[in-house]
């Protein structure tokens, strides 16, 4: 069954991913799978999988390193990803990680994940915000916000 790119955020988020990691989710998934639940990618042996192995459903889960009841169920398929990818924030397992495959996607991911249309400067204040200079970058967020409007 293919989902769309707001049902595959939307098991992210379910999962317990949250801001970039769901976008990242979505393009991770729409690489791998094309979000596609019943999705099978077929491997040859490896060391630690003489026999070879699959990758199973959305974010293609490896039956040798990863066994799941059910990888097909995009529930439990989410709940995979989510602990292989420490909740959002190590994508290195993924194939479409390491050769940017991901990337073409992320875009859409980041809008459907509602990040997509956060101008440049207000990003930079929100980072401001939660780095070490907190209280100044607070006191002084429409003078940085304005440097921004000007350079962009």
């Amino acid at each position: 069954m293919k989902l769309t790119m707001a049902q595959v955020i939307d098991l992210a988020r379910q999962a317990g991913l949250s801001g970039e990691g769901l976008a990242m989710a979505g393009a991770i998934a729409r690489a791998e799978s094309g979000l596609n639940t019943d999705a099978v990618g077929v491997n040859g042996p490896t060391s630690g999988c003489p026999n070879g192995s699959r990758d199973l459903g959305l974010w293609q889960i490896n039956d040798c390193y990863n066994r799941i009841a059910n990888a097909f169920d995009p529930v439990t398929n989410a709940q995979a990803m989510a602990r292989i990818s420490a909740g959002g924030k190590n994508w290195k397992p993924w194939s479409t990680y390491h050769n940017g495959a991901y990337k073409k996607f992320l875009a859409e991911a980041e809008a459907v994940a509602g990040m997509g249309g956060t101008p440049l400067w207000q990003r930079v204040i929100e980072g401001l915000l939660i780095g070490a200079g907190v209280t100044w970058a607070w006191q002084n967020r429409e003078r940085i916000a304005g440097w921004w409007r000007k350079a962009s």
